[in-house]
């Protein structure tokens, strides 16, 4: 089979191209800051050239998968293609409250709330040993 005769694969690969060319040209680094305080660890993505509502959250288990896509408007929906813009997994300590992590766009930043199980203060301590 000639390639180049096969439209719909040329088409396929030219909306890919098109899709890179327009992520290459148009898209700043995205950049990411912990802050701790003494509830939690807010995580701030800064990525001004994305859409805030093109984030997406995945938790599985202890790992917090932050990502984006772009997809292509010029392809029917049946096609799904999206090329994502960026990607980025944090590995959470024991002591996060994974079941009430929270995620606030807000000012075009994306800041990812982890609040802690226990005060801070019980983390590090001494362990006295009793007699029994």
């Amino acid at each position: 089979m000639n390639l180049l005769k096969n439209k719909e694969l040329l088409e396929v690969f030219g909306n890919q191209a098109n899709l890179l060319n327009s992520i290459n040209g148009g898209v700043a680094a995205t950049y990411f800051d912990m802050v701790e305080n003494e509830n939690s660890i807010i995580l701030e993505v800064n990525a001004p050239t994305v859409d805030p509502n093109s984030f997406k959250i995945m938790l599985n288990y202890n790992q917090l998968t932050i990502f984006s896509t772009l997809k292509d408007d010029t392809v029917s929906e049946i096609e799904l293609f999206s090329v994502p813009m960026f990607v980025k997994a944090f590995e959470l300590p024991s002591f996060i409250d994974f079941d009430n992590i929270e995620a606030i766009n807000e000012d075009e930043r994306l800041r990812i709330i982890l609040p802690f199980k226990t005060s801070r203060s019980n983390l590090n301590r001494i362990i006295e040993v009793k007699n029994i």
